[in-house]
């Protein structure tokens, strides 16, 4: 579990890393990126063209890419919309996170 404050201190929640999530919630996130990763496997057929690929369902793999890509959840195992900035960004190192509609800068503990 993280905990999320906005840099102006306005807005604190708590978010999750998928080990925290159970029941349908897990399940739910479970599906939602095994979707993800299908849509996004693509591999480049006979005339150079990108396809997409099917992808066998793999529940340690999935799991394995969430965790590694450091998602955070909500306790109904939606993704929360957060980005990391990196490399010469002039905002590399920091975060934020979207709350209606506004991308806020935050501290993730």
């Amino acid at each position: 579990m993280k905990q999320i404050k906005t840099n102006d201190n306005k807005i604190s929640l708590t978010a999750f890393e998928f080990s925290d999530l159970k029941g349908e919630a897990r399940e739910k996130t479970l599906s939602q990126h095994y979707g993800f990763l299908t849509e996004t496997n693509e591999v480049e057929n006979e005339s150079g063209e990108l396809v997409q690929e099917g992808l066998e369902y793999d529940e340690d793999y999935i799991i394995e890419n969430i965790e590694v890509n450091g998602y955070l959840f909500d306790l109904n195992g939606e993704i929360l919309p957060i980005t990391h900035y990196v490399g010469k960004h002039p905002f590399s190192g920091k975060h934020s996170i979207k709350i209606f509609g506004e991308n806020m800068l935050c501290s993730i503990t």
